[in-house]
């Protein structure tokens, strides 16, 4: 619809009819085979090894098998542990005091890391903290000759639109192969619509040293620099079908690569990226545990924020990824899906009205006995009514629609 709004505003309304058409009948096409699919969509959430593996290779292309992958993940998420022990023991009386450590390791970390979140930027200076790493993390990698930077691709930091927001708090919009010379922007959501008590936690968990990770993860010389160089390999194929585990990779190849050449060197700045790094490791564990081993959400919560020192905020984020968060799903089917469909009600609406203004101007055209038969208009309005009626059976207190259809298959699917 929008782009019929844009298309009649420059007057390409004719050349824009039959493709739009299509592409609508195209979608429409596909939701009426997704919502025939509904009756049967019974089956639980958790893939299994049966199907959890072949889809592992095909997302991942590793050598290594799902199996083989969680088993590396366990041995070196007790690597992790053990250096984060040994450097939480010995901040312990700078950071905490005389008070007696703790014998239990995830205390022991825990107790420290709690205490050294506490230094965090303020609410209201996030993204602007965040504009003003980007110089300091380029210089450092130019003065210790780290890897080449093109300086006539900027990244331009910029609150995530309000569109784009929802899914990750921060991200890089990198442009793709065909438009090379457009700017990459990196999307900082700011923390302006969260409570109090929940801003607090995400700035803890991007604490002082956390958030410069972040920012060599995202941006330099992570993921923006990684999806520069990517961009001039001369092979459109290799370009446009990047390998996902090698973008991840490389954002967690440059974080060590960094703290190894003594980027912020410390000993908060050494235990903050164990922490950091701990999350990678640890969801990789939580991935296979919860889809092949049967992981529930009391200990895939528990490996979360006891073991991996994570907030409830960023447990709860880690779980949705997963699909365990089914109240969280509930949630977005039976109110947020109800707004959208609201709004598309009101967008519906006025199209109907358009329409229905198209078709009396041209019989208006009339000119003796010639009366235009207006059928192109005809055809719009009867389209515009019948999509009118689909999202007003949408809205309706006792809708049966599809969010009340996938609501409920859903729920049926994870008792």
């Amino acid at each position: 619809d929008d782009i019929a709004k844009r298309a009649a505003e420059a007057g390409q309304t004719a050349n824009y009819r039959l493709p739009l058409a299509a592409a609508r009948e195209a979608v429409e096409a596909y939701v009426a085979h997704l919502k025939g699919l509904l009756p049967a969509a019974q089956r639980p959430f958790r893939l299994g090894a049966e199907l959890y593996e072949p889809k592992f290779g095909h997302d991942i292309q590793s050598a290594r098998t799902g199996r083989e992958t969680y088993e590396l993940a366990q041995a070196r998420r007790e690597e992790v542990l053990t250096s984060m022990q040994t450097q939480a023991a010995a901040l312990w009386p700078t950071v905490i005091g005389s008070e007696a450590p703790p014998a239990d390791r995830f205390a022991l970390i825990g107790r420290v890391i709690a205490k050294l979140s506490e230094r965090h930027v303020a609410r209201e200076r996030f993204v602007d903290e965040i504009r003003a790493q980007i110089p300091q993390l380029e210089g450092w990698v130019r003065d210790h000759d780290l890897l080449s930077q093109d300086a006539s691709k900027p990244l331009i930091v910029r609150e995530t639109p309000e569109y784009e927001r929802g899914v990750a708090g921060a991200s890089i919009e990198a442009p793709g192969a065909y438009r090379p010379q457009d700017k990459t922007y990196y999307n900082v959501t700011p923390l302006d619509d969260l409570t109090p008590e929940q801003a607090e936690s995400s700035l803890r968990e991007y604490n002082h040293w956390i958030l410069q990770i972040l920012n060599i993860h995202e941006a330099i010389p992570g993921h923006y620099t990684q999806l520069v160089h990517a961009n001039r390999v001369p092979s459109k194929v290799k370009a446009l079908f990047g390998n996902g585990a090698m973008v991840e990779g490389w954002a967690v190849y440059g974080e060590r690569m960094m703290i190894e050449s003594g980027y912020g060197a410390s000993p908060e700045m050494t235990l903050m990226w164990g922490k950091w790094h701990l999350r990678s490791v640890t969801n990789t564990v939580l991935d296979y545990s919860v889809h092949v081993l049967g992981m529930s959400e009391a200990d895939a919560t528990d490996l979360l924020v006891r073991q991996a020192f994570q907030t409830e905020r960023e447990a709860k984020e880690a779980l949705a990824v997963t699909d365990m968060g089914v109240n969280r799903s509930l949630e977005w089917f039976q109110n947020d899906l109800l707004k959208q469909w609201q709004s598309e009600y009101r967008k519906r609406e006025e199209a109907v009205t358009n329409a229905r203004s198209d078709l009396e101007r041209c019989r208006m055209q009339s000119f003796g006995d010639r009366t235009p038969d207006c059928t192109d208009q005809k055809v719009a309005l009867k389209k515009a009514q019948i999509r009118l009626e689909e999202a007003e059976e949408k809205i309706k207190p006792d809708d049966d629609g599809i969010e009340t259809n996938l609501a409920l298959a859903y729920v049926q699917a994870n008792q």
